[in-house]
């Protein structure tokens, strides 16, 4: 949770550029800290079975016998996966923070098109801000459950023992 909801202790409009570089860099960083614990917790604790499924998977002869073209796709994933937890988290605190950057840059953009249109534009502005800022929130707590939930579902599958078959 608290890795969705950092991207709220934005540095102030008065700080010089060196701070919001160190801002930027403690968000990537956390994101890819993330990302990267998840994917040693899946490497790590994988069973047997998991390390087979990936480099002999239960497939067709014809995809491991010429080219053996599924290993290599599932080695592929072993890397994407992570990696898309990483870009999807941080894209959807992108995307909250670039909306509530235009909704503030409509007060400048507006200031020379009259009082009036400016007043007006200055208040909706506001109150859209505050609208986002809401909507952060929820978007910090709802990234911080699917990225909670994917890292278990990844660690689960990694430590999921052999499938039995049976004949009912």
């Amino acid at each position: 949770m608290i890795i969705g909801y950092e991207g709220f202790y934005a540095p102030s409009a008065r700080t010089d550029k060196r701070e919001h570089r160190l801002f930027a860099g403690r968000l990537a960083w956390m994101y890819s800290h993330a990302a990267v614990c998840t994917f040693l917790a899946v490497n790590i604790f994988g069973t047997k079975h998991y390390w087979k499924d990936i480099f002999w998977p239960d497939v067709p002869w014809w995809l491991k016998v010429p080219v053996p073209m599924m290993p290599f796709i599932e080695f592929f994933g072993i890397f994407t996966k992570p990696f898309a937890l990483m870009i999807r988290l941080f894209a959807n605190m992108l995307a909250g923070h670039m909306a509530m950057l235009v909704l503030t840059c409509l007060i400048f953009i507006s200031a020379s098109m009259g009082p009036a249109l400016n007043g007006t534009l200055t208040v909706a502005s506001v109150l859209f801000n505050i609208f986002m800022n809401a909507l952060e929130l929820l978007v910090a707590f709802i990234q911080a459950y699917v990225f909670t939930m994917l890292s278990a579902v990844f660690i689960g599958l990694a430590q999921e023992g052999a499938r039995v078959k049976t004949e009912e």
